[in-house]
C-alpha cells in the first residue's frame, strides 16, 4: 500500500455510516485500487472500522481475509483505524 492510499484511509470518518460523506468517496477509491490489483475472477469486500470491532458477514467459505492497523505515524497514534479485505474466488 502506498503513502497516498494510506492517507486516504486515514481520512475515514468511523462516526458516519460507509455512504455517507467523505466515506463513500474513500470507499470507491479503495475499491479501485484492490479491483486493479486482484486477477479477474475474484471477488472482495472491504471494511474500514475501528480496532475493536471489525467484522465482515460472508457466507463464503473459502475467502482469504487480510487486515491492517494504520495510523498517522508510529510518533503519533492518534484516531488508528482497521481496514479489512476479504476476498475469494467466484
Amino acid at each position: 500500500m502506498n503513502n497516498s492510499m494510506r492517507e486516504v484511509i486515514l481520512d475515514y470518518n468511523l462516526v458516519l455510516k460507509e455512504d455517507e460523506g467523505v466515506n463513500a468517496v474513500i470507499l470507491k477509491r479503495i475499491r479501485d485500487f484492490v479491483s486493479e490489483k486482484l486477477p479477474p475472477g475474484y471477488g472482495y469486500e472491504i471494511k474500514i472500522c475501528s480496532l475493536e470491532s471489525c467484522e465482515l458477514e460472508n457466507d463464503n467459505l473459502e475467502m482469504i481475509s487480510e487486515e491492517r492497523i494504520l495510523s498517522a505515524s508510529i510518533s503519533n497514534v492518534a484516531n488508528p483505524v482497521k481496514i479489512k479485505l476479504v476476498y475469494w474466488q467466484e
